[in-house]
């Protein structure tokens, strides 16, 4: 029962005095925006995509056969 009317009264603000030097909700959740906005710009050119070059995906890599030749001379050795 404590807990539910203290909660209650934390949402009404009642809890603490209201100081006239706070800046009001707006004013912060516009600060807020304009970090974001500002994060959000930065991001996107320092994400910008550079194609690989080189890799193996998507590509069959040719496994040459060794030459008979070779491996006769190995075999030799």
């Amino acid at each position: 029962m404590f807990r539910q009317s203290v909660l209650a009264a934390a949402f009404r603000g009642e809890l603490v005095p209201e100081d006239p030097n706070d800046e009001p909700a707006s004013v912060l959740l516009e600060c807020i925006r304009a970090e974001r906005a500002l994060l959000q710009n930065q991001t996107k050119t320092a994400k910008k995509y550079t194609p690989k070059t080189g890799g193996r995906r998507g590509k069959k890599t040719q496994q040459s056969e060794p030459e008979p030749e070779s491996v006769q001379l190995e075999l030799l050795e």
